[in-house]
């Protein structure tokens, strides 16, 4: 039970820094699609 917690975990933490990464992504490549 206590694996299956560490493992949902791992899971999260992994998602939270994927979804940080596209975030970023998106963010350099509109402010390059949109020069000022």
């Amino acid at each position: 039970m206590r694996r299956l917690y560490s493992y949902r975990f791992k899971i999260e933490v992994s998602f939270k820094v994927l979804k940080h990464l596209i975030g970023v992504f998106f963010y350099r490549f509109w402010t390059s699609a949109w020069p000022r």
